[in-house]
């Protein structure tokens, strides 16, 4: 009887969600969610000057709320591997995941290896990706070599 019970409050709830909507309409919200996103990312983007402009994007490494900049960015960046030094935590998480500090030694084939900055969200569950000692894949501007883009 659990089962059928289970079955009629699923049948409930799906009764009072609103009705799918249509694919213009999908488009348009999905519209308005990116343009809400980038003002969230152009505002979080100097609260303070420990958030430095670097590369096209500001808040985070080099990536920025617009994908087409960000392939881009991959596509003419450097390829390069950062090995984590250090990995802190910039503060208390506000609501969501914390905003890490991580030093990372860059190396660039036929280049000397140099030390930078990249600032990313980390996802608790995610932590262990980026442990002292891991070697991560890096893009790295041609022009800064501060801005770095994970991948």
């Amino acid at each position: 009887m659990g089962v059928i019970r289970d079955l009629l409050r699923l049948l409930r709830a799906t009764r009072e969600l609103p009705p799918h909507p249509t694919a213009r309409e999908a488009i348009r919200q999905s519209a308005d969610i990116a343009e809400q996103w980038g003002r969230v990312a152009e505002a979080y983007a100097y609260p303070t000057t420990a958030a430095t402009q670097t590369g096209p994007g500001r808040p985070y490494g080099a990536a920025t709320a617009n994908p087409f900049a960000n392939l881009a960015f991959h596509q003419n960046g450097l390829p390069a591997s950062g090995t984590v030094i250090a990995c802190t935590p910039e503060g208390p998480p506000a609501d969501g995941p914390a905003v890490y500090a991580v030093l990372l030694e860059v190396r660039i084939e036929g280049r000397e290896p140099y030390r930078a900055t990249y600032r990313t969200v980390i996802a608790e569950a995610a932590r262990h990706n980026w442990r002292l000692g891991a070697v991560l894949p890096f893009r790295v501007s041609p022009d800064d070599p501060q801005a770095l883009l994970l991948g």
